[in-house]
């Protein structure tokens, strides 16, 4: 990503490094009380060159199982996010990445370590020119198709073993609707001209259908919406959509879907640099943001029935955010930029804490309370149990 394209100039090289002090940070997460932690693996850190051919970095495999093992080890489930938008940039100027579906279909797996084939074939001229009208569908399509195949590729292979779950992590409905049922939304057959919109042969309908596990829901806001059959918005996705957009809204969580997994929030503010680094974790909006969102969240469990089975709040620490660098702050930790990226909690850690501690607190009262019960209800006495027959008659029984 070229810094001039960056708000302030920044890159996202070290940015909090997390890579030598994940050790640190684990710790103090499992210190807050938390039991699971959502990372991605970086394609390029893998594999350099974009296939196993060009070469695996043992380092990259090395530091991921170090991670996982530190996670483990202090009682925290891994999420793993296998893709994030980091296709290596020479498959991107090798033959298009995305757009181009048999090279990326079969070039999807190495990324996913072993899931689904090596690349093959010959290669194709990259794509030089970006047209917003079609190629976002294109890449959108592929991008499924090669989920499904890797899915399909993981549970075949290694599910079984492992015992592991696979889904997705989605923004957009449009991409739900071809993994439950492997067609496109009515929305879109109606409102995208066909011939941008590439459709899904039989088998790889078959290989969509519920492509997934579990669902995991990405949502920042929510913006109060009208319908309007021409929006004055450029050409492409946007305009397809054929919606105007005004304000935002409070997140609702409702869905009639199954398992809800790790739906992931967050709010942010400005990195105002006048601050001190004590001043800067007074983030009463964060703490408020989280405590009626999870109450909200509680209701659709108990009220809609709701299957929502994880939370993940973004971020951990505040971070490098593509094209904004670090004019924003996301974490519940701050990260001071100027001192070698020291930690320090902010309010909503120790919110967050504090939370965790009280759960924990309820758990372990349940539970007493249901040995207490299942006592009660076992005979009182291993070797006799004295019942009372009638008024201040007494049977002695041996079992």
């Amino acid at each position: 990503m070229a810094e001039s394209r960056i708000a302030d100039g920044s890159n996202g090289n070290v940015a909090v490094d997390m890579y030598s002090k994940y050790k640190d940070d684990i710790k103090m997460m499992k210190s807050m009380g938390f039991d699971a932690y959502r990372f991605s693996i970086s394609w390029s850190r893998i594999l350099p060159g974009g296939r196993p051919c060009v070469g695996v970095n043992k380092e990259g495999i090395d530091y991921y199982n170090d991670l996982i093992n530190t996670l483990l080890a202090n009682g925290m489930e891994p999420y793993v996010t296998l893709f994030h938008h980091d296709l290596p940039q020479c498959l991107e100027q090798e033959y298009g990445g995305f757009l181009n579906k048999d090279r990326i279909v079969d070039g999807y797996g190495p990324n996913l370590m072993a899931l689904s084939k090596q690349t093959k074939g010959s290669t194709k001229d990259s794509q030089s020119k970006w047209n917003p009208s079609k190629d976002p569908y294109t890449a959108a399509r592929n991008m499924l198709v090669a989920h499904a195949v890797a899915v399909n590729s993981y549970r075949t292979k290694f599910q079984e073993h492992q015992e592991g779950k696979i889904g997705i992590t989605l923004i957009s409905h449009w991409y739900l609707e071809p993994e439950l049922t492997g067609k496109y939304p009515q929305c879109m057959i109606d409102y995208v001209d066909q011939e941008n919109l590439a459709q899904f042969n039989n088998r790889e309908i078959e290989l969509l259908k519920w492509s997934i596990d579990f669902l995991g829901l990405n949502y920042y806001t929510a913006n109060y919406a009208a319908n309007d059959p021409n929006p004055n918005v450029p050409e492409g996705y946007a305009k397809d959509q054929q919606i105007a957009y005004y304000c935002w809204l409070v997140v609702v969580v409702h869905s009639s879907m199954g398992d809800l997994r790790a739906p992931e929030t967050c709010v942010d503010e400005k990195n105002d640099y006048k601050l001190t680094a004590y001043e800067a974790c007074v983030d009463t909006m964060r703490v408020n943001y989280h405590r009626d969102h999870l109450a909200n969240i509680l209701k659709a469990r108990n009220n809609d029935k709701v299957n929502v089975i994880g939370y993940f709040a973004w971020s951990w620490t505040d971070n490098f955010e593509w094209v904004v660098g670090y004019t924003v702050r996301f974490g519940l930790i701050y990260v001071d930029y100027m001192n070698y990226l020291t930690r320090y909690p902010k309010q909503s850690a120790l919110w967050f804490a504090k939370f965790l501690a009280n759960k924990k607190l309820l758990r372990a009262k349940n539970k007493q309370v249901e040995e207490i019960s299942a006592e009660k209800e076992r005979p009182q006495n291993a070797f006799q149990t004295i019942r009372k027959i009638k008024d201040d008659d007494v049977l002695l029984m041996k079992i």
